[in-house]
């Protein structure tokens, strides 16, 4: 992943990254992932939102391997999809309680 996009220091404050470059990174992040066989078909990567705490991104329901910046949905903290667009989501339930939970908690990586 482009780690020098997640922050940039301005005067001493930081700036969250871009949101483009954010789902950029995360369909990366699948593709990686697969590659070591950290996940396989059914594994996925889920990164908290930049710029809204109260919401996550998350591929929609296909194998690591494919993600493109395309198929990345955000969610809030419930596990509903903000822009599935018709997309078919898969099982989020996991990745909402630990968000709801862990405000600290930024990405995730899970098997189904």
């Amino acid at each position: 992943m482009n780690t020098q996009a997640m922050s940039s220091k301005t005067d001493g404050a930081t700036k969250p990254q871009s949101l483009i470059q954010q789902i950029a990174d995360l369909a990366i992040a699948n593709h990686i992932l697969y590659d070591q066989g950290v996940v396989d078909a059914f594994g996925h990567v889920s990164v908290r939102h930049t710029q809204y705490p109260d919401r996550f991104l998350l591929a929609r329901n296909m194998a690591p391997g494919l993600v493109t910046a395309e198929d990345i949905i955000e969610f809030d903290l419930e596990g509903k999809p903000l822009n599935d667009a018709g997309r078919k989501v898969g099982n989020t339930l996991a990745i909402k309680g630990l968000r709801s939970r862990r405000a600290k908690c930024h990405s995730g990586c899970h098997e189904e």
